[in-house]
């Protein structure tokens, strides 16, 4: 091993090996934010996308994670304490205002955040803003950067629920007309849980790249997470495991 790691000092033709000869030395345990309500399978499930992503990035520079299960909001709260390293699939804009923003990484793929409607209910996101009393349905602890400005002047009023989850189940029992969601969990979810007839698609609202949000104490790892993204991209593994196409200049 140290004769590997003395010729690939001296010379380094191919990434991949560069990668795991220049990170293996400073490899950790990191522990990870993973976003799932308590006993909810299905959002678990989706969360895994993000997990698996990581040990991808894991085997190429020698890391491994501890996953714990939170709901959102104590996602940021255990962030901020430092009982967690790492959230993933955070765009920058979200945790802007928190008291320890965070250090990112690259992008690694793209939210897409869609208005879900009750059919028959669906508005444009163009509302005037002579209309007022509307209430759309979002998840506590998030921010929505495009409607933040009509929620400030009250043509719009929030509706925190603690999921996603939830949120798309108001829909479907009728408590709420209009919610905002992942566009890729909405789909996902609401193939294996509802009918067509149920619950109209809105417009996209936001389509920002995602990216793993590191606490300040962990930066160093962020130049070697960079590395990792790059080549996962350049030899579309990402792709495989997100299912978004990102080049790796977005």
């Amino acid at each position: 091993m140290q004769i590997l790691f003395s010729t690939l000092r001296r010379v380094c033709l191919i990434p991949l090996l560069c990668l795991i000869g220049s990170t293996l030395a400073y490899a950790e345990t990191l522990t990870v934010g993973v976003r799932a309500a308590k006993g909810d399978q299905f959002e678990y499930s989706y969360s895994i996308v993000f997990m698996n992503v990581l040990n991808a990035i894991g085997e190429l520079t020698g890391d491994q994670f501890d996953f714990i299960l939170l709901p959102p909001s104590r996602t940021k709260k255990y962030f901020i304490e430092g009982k967690i390293d790492i959230e993933p699939g955070v765009n920058p804009i979200w945790r802007q205002k928190e008291a320890i923003p965070g250090v990112y990484t690259i992008a690694f793929s793209r939210s897409n955040s869609i208005l879900l409607f009750q059919a028959g209910k669906k508005l444009s996101f163009a509302t005037s803003e002579s209309d007022t009393d509307i209430t759309i349905g979002t998840v506590r602890g998030f921010s929505y950067p495009t409607l933040q400005d009509k929620f400030l002047k009250g043509i719009y009023k929030r509706f925190d629920l603690v999921d996603e989850n939830r949120l798309i189940k108001a829909i479907l029992d009728a408590r709420l007309n209009q919610v905002v969601v992942s566009q890729q969990f909405a789909e996902t979810w609401l193939k294996h849980n509802a009918k067509p007839t149920q619950y109209e698609f809105g417009e996209v609202i936001e389509s920002l790249p995602i990216m793993f949000r590191v606490h300040p104490d962990k930066r160093a790892i962020v130049a070697r997470f960079n590395h990792a993204i790059s080549i996962l991209i350049q030899n579309g593994k990402m792709q495989r495991l997100t299912g978004i196409e990102l080049n790796p200049a977005q």
